[in-house]
């Protein structure tokens, strides 16, 4: 069972994860904004494709939606804030700014999943 919701979580997550990516590449080169708030947008529109995978698909969720839609978002302040601070210190260490993306998305996915399934859609 955890493996399989495992799996259906990756999946859902590819899907916010490519909408994030997406829109992190058109925010950055064909905005003013800087990669940062770049990433904060980008971010926040992958969480919305998360939430709504996440509830009907990964965690089939029983919770009304404002029960979880307030436990989703407290989860999402924590992987926006943990994602922020992964992307700018990649930013510092990595030579383009999708590499830092790539590695804050890799050290958040774990942690966003133990969050949801115990907290989130519980």
């Amino acid at each position: 069972m955890l493996q399989h919701q495992f799996f259906k979580f990756l999946v859902v997550g590819g899907g916010a994860t490519a909408t994030q990516y997406l829109l992190l590449i058109l925010v950055v080169e064909f905005t003013c904004l800087g990669p940062v708030p770049g990433a904060i947008v980008a971010y926040l529109a992958g969480a919305g494709v998360n939430y709504l995978g996440n509830y009907y698909f990964t965690f089939d969720s029983r919770r009304q939606h404002w029960q979880s839609m307030l436990r989703f978002v407290l989860v999402a302040l924590l992987g926006l804030g943990l994602n922020t601070g992964l992307f700018w210190v990649g930013l510092q260490i990595l030579p383009h700014y999708l590499w830092a993306q790539v590695m804050a998305t890799g050290i958040t996915l774990g942690i966003n999943f133990i969050l949801h399934r115990h907290f989130t859609f519980r």
